[in-house]
């Protein structure tokens, strides 16, 4: 239940940072390499989310439209499985998009944070097990 008089929020509203729709898949699959040199591991992903509101006033100028991101690593793992290595990417097509935003109704002002583009990484790994 919405008090509208004292919240001035809509009653009929969209929520606020819930967008409609997520969705997301992904495929890898291991591959050996010959001569006992251990295992590659392709993986790429996908994921869509629909535009949502940041705040409860279901501000335009702060809104996050939908955007899609494709992100894709290869692994390589040592045939012990001691070490790993993995060289990858974050939205590879360099989506920019509003993360969360926030309307400052004393001053008037809207402020936000966007995503970092694309992004490229490198990690190692090293298991005492």
């Amino acid at each position: 239940e919405i008090d509208t008089a004292t919240t001035f929020i809509a009653a009929d509203n969209e929520f606020e940072r819930v967008p409609e729709w997520t969705l997301s898949g992904a495929v890898s699959r291991e591959f050996p390499i010959s001569g006992d040199r251990g295992m590659v591991i392709p993986r790429i992903d996908w994921s869509y989310t629909s535009d949502f509101f940041n705040d409860s006033f279901n501000t335009p100028v702060i809104a996050t439209a939908d955007y899609h991101l494709v992100n894709a690593s290869l692994t390589w793992r040592s045939p012990s499985e001691k070490y790993t290595l993995v060289l990858g990417g974050r939205n590879l097509g360099d989506e920019h998009y509003l993360l969360t935003g926030d309307i400052g109704d004393a001053f008037q002002s809207a402020e936000g944070i966007l995503d970092r583009g694309r992004q490229f990484y490198i990690t190692g790994r090293i298991n005492f097990n």
